[in-house]
């Protein structure tokens, strides 16, 4: 397996790697967990590897650090990651389709909700506390997903705009980008 996405648990002194099979055969991924103590005699070692499914991409964090969040890509989940067990404790499935691709989860600052951008089925998917899952279609592919304190954000290389999500509402506003205003 090949790194497809890092990020530094808070703290930063263990890193989780994203590693992505190069054949579309390979039945799992994986994250690999190191230490990078910098007091470490040894220097930064592999703690431990977190089985997957197929296309593990990118890896965020909770801000307490104590869940990490994974993209599947080629099963069209998002793994929930104990860090203090490193064990998958839930999958979600997102997009409504295992070809949805879900290419990245933003997180709000209490964690939930999650926003996930599932450009393979040009729709976004909203994850709440309870582990709901709730799909709202766009009609064509975005890939980048943020949130921020009034809702989520996303963003698509082939349009040239940007969608506000409403949490409360549950409802898309678009947002000309590119020079045209708003």
């Amino acid at each position: 397996p090949g790194p497809a996405g890092l990020a530094f648990q808070p703290g930063g002194t263990v890193l989780y790697v994203a590693c992505s099979s190069s054949t579309a055969a390979a039945l799992l991924d994986s994250v690999d967990v190191i230490s990078v103590e910098p007091n470490a005699t040894a220097g930064p070692r592999v703690i431990t590897r977190i089985p997957l499914e197929r296309g593990a991409a990118r890896v965020v964090f909770s801000p307490d650090g104590k869940l990490a969040f994974v993209n599947e890509t080629g099963t069209g989940t998002v793994a929930m990651i104990d860090t203090s067990t490193h064990r998958v404790v839930e999958r979600f499935k997102v997009g409504g389709s295992e070809h949805s691709a879900p290419s990245e989860v933003a997180l709000s600052r209490d964690t939930f909700p999650l926003l996930v951008a599932n450009p393979g089925a040009n729709n976004c998917s909203v994850i709440d506390g309870a582990g709901n899952v709730r799909d709202l279609e766009i009609g064509f592919p975005m890939a980048g997903a943020a949130i921020d304190a009034h809702g989520g954000w996303l963003t698509g290389p082939q349009e040239p705009l940007a969608l506000f999500v409403d949490f409360a509402a549950m409802r898309l506003r678009k947002v000309e980008t590119a020079g045209r205003g708003t």
